[in-house]
């Protein structure tokens, strides 16, 4: 952790003392978002469950959604540098790979009512269709239209 200790630099303001370390509140924000908890509000919550891994990782303070709010607002580099680094150590002991990362979000509109089914003689009749068709001529007179064109 000495390679990211800046991140974790406190400026002393004058004032009331902060309560809460910015360790605490990072192991927080790690163990709800594995737990795929993702919003202030729910953070809170599960903490006021007196959940005893967060209790421990908070030393039983209970922040509010507004501290927590804050947290993330004012960290948004120490958290994403952590989580690039845990994805990183995680590669160097081959428990990751970086293959293949995607994210999707994407809704695709289904037409799959009964009226749109496609019956077995169906498939069937548009299979011997297709055999019957002689694509590689089909092929050949569409490159010669593009290469006229």
């Amino acid at each position: 952790m000495n390679k990211f200790e800046y991140l974790f630099h406190e400026p002393q303001k004058n004032g009331r003392p902060k309560t809460y370390s910015k360790k605490e509140l990072l192991g927080l924000t790690i163990v709800c978002h594995e737990r795929e908890i993702r919003t202030c509000r729910k953070m809170e919550k599960a903490v006021k469950n007196n959940d005893e891994s967060l209790n421990y990782i908070l030393n039983n303070k209970k922040p509010s959604k507004s501290t927590i709010s804050k947290f993330k607002n004012e960290n948004e580099l120490l958290i994403s540098e952590f989580f690039y680094f845990a994805v990183k150590k995680g590669q160097e002991l081959n428990l990751i790979s970086n293959k293949v990362i995607g994210i999707d979000g994407t809704f695709l509109k289904a037409n799959a009512g009964i009226n749109n089914r496609t019956s077995r003689k169906e498939i069937k009749l548009l299979e011997k269709t297709i055999k019957k068709l002689n694509f590689k001529k089909i092929l050949k007179i569409t490159l010669k239209i593009k290469l006229r064109h």
